[in-house]
């Protein structure tokens, strides 16, 4: 059976107290009480070490339930999200108390030990936080850049990766907003007080020499009457090789006729 701290705040001996965690206790100072107590520099260690057992343990007994039981939400206190996580860390100050060659708690060990793990905890937070935005960002500035492009019938694989190099979200009270960036990584303006639109910058790069080709031509396409087809050889003009005297005098009477 686990020691149970919160039951043994106040011991009249140690020797109900198993030897790795005896070096928590220090005589009490109320005379009157005596026995021994936890000292003020080991309570805050005796709390977590109290809080994950008494987690663990609310989390199995309701794992036994008949309805599901919240875990994270049990759990959320002590910085970790499933019954795995809050066992290893309480395994792992076992582990650092009975490795102790006097039986005595290292507490600056220990708290470097803990930190570790919620360190941990919090960088593996920040990378799916950091995913979710760049996730957010590209979908933000992809949804403005091709809605713009096609506005303006241009060629979105072209156009796309250009848009995408001048602009950037940020956070705008309780929005994101997608702002066009000039060459110092400044937003733009739009010269009117604002700020420049994605929408004005497909407009600016259709007028660009190099990425105005990157847009249907909007130049009237050309009308009237077909071109002439040339006419074909008269028949009194055999091709191929001169006329005889005979066919000649032939050809001129039929032309007079």
């Amino acid at each position: 059976m686990e020691f149970d701290f919160s039951t043994n705040v106040v011991v009249e001996t140690l020797d109900k107290v198993p030897a790795q965690f005896q070096g928590a206790y220090v005589e009490n100072e109320d005379k009157e009480v005596g026995g021994f107590t936890i000292s003020p520099a080991a309570k805050p260690l005796v709390e977590a070490i109290s809080g994950l057992g008494t987690a663990l343990s609310k989390a199995r007994k309701e794992a036994k339930g008949k309805t599901a039981p919240n875990i994270s939400e049990i759990l959320a206190p002590l910085g970790v999200d499933s019954i795995e996580a809050a066992q290893e860390m309480f395994d792992t100050m076992k582990a650092e108390i009975e490795k102790s060659s006097d039986g005595k708690i290292n507490l600056d060990k220990m708290r470097a030990g803990m930190q570790k793990e919620f360190d941990k905890l919090l960088q593996g937070k920040d990378s799916e936080l950091g995913t979710m935005s760049q996730s957010l960002h590209r979908y933000l500035i992809e949804k403005e850049a091709v809605n713009a492009i096609a506005s303006q019938k241009g060629v979105t694989d072209l156009l796309l990766p250009h848009i995408k190099s001048q602009t950037k979200v940020i956070q705008d009270g309780t929005d994101f907003v997608v702002r066009v960036l000039d060459s110092d990584g400044e937003a733009r303006g739009d010269g009117k007080g604002g700020f420049m639109s994605v929408t004005d910058l497909v407009a600016e790069l259709k007028v660009s020499p190099t990425f105005g080709r990157a847009f249907e031509s909007e130049a009237p396409r050309g009308g009237g009457s077909p071109p002439a087809s040339p006419r074909p050889p008269s028949a009194s003009q055999p091709k191929g090789r001169e006329m005889s005297a005979t066919e000649k005098i032939a050809s001129g009477l039929r032309n007079r006729g």
